[in-house]
């Protein structure tokens, strides 16, 4: 089987993970692609709840920008050292969610275990991964 495209959820509350590392040793090794989803779930709440015009909105998305350009620059790095394509999208909404419709674009989806301190209410990466119908590979753990 060839991956040609993996997608690696990048949680927005760390800037790296043992499991973009995975996913960059299994994009080098297929010659694939890899995309960096960057997901932002407090502020399409925000945005929801006071209206994207909202003086806290506006203040929440400057915050989150900064946090998500640190996040962009060092998967940027990490792709250049390695020699790897890839791409860095952002999304607002639900990491869930947003893994889900975006992992139908791509032959593989690489998701950290799910972290019931920090991760959002509901982001079940095994439950995702089910309902969704493209191909993937779930393990639970941090190690492949």
């Amino acid at each position: 089987m060839s991956y040609r495209d993996v997608l690696v959820h990048v949680k927005c509350y760390e800037s790296w993970s043992q499991h973009i590392e995975v996913a960059g040793r299994v994009s080098h090794a297929f010659g694939s692609r890899l995309t960096g989803l960057y997901t932002l779930r407090d502020i399409a709440v925000l945005k929801a709840m006071l209206g994207a015009e909202s003086p806290t909105v506006r203040e929440r998305q400057a915050k989150d920008a900064a946090a998500a350009q640190k996040a962009e620059s060092v998967f940027r790095g990490f792709l250049e050292r390695n020699c790897i394509d890839g791409d860095w999208k952002i999304g607002e909404g639900a990491a869930s969610e947003l893994l889900t419709w975006a992992s139908r674009f791509h032959d593989l989806a690489v998701v950290e275990q799910t972290d019931t301190v920090a991760d959002e209410i509901g982001f079940d990466v095994a439950e995702q991964s089910a309902l969704s119908p493209a191909p993937r590979s779930v393990r639970r753990g941090t190690a492949l």
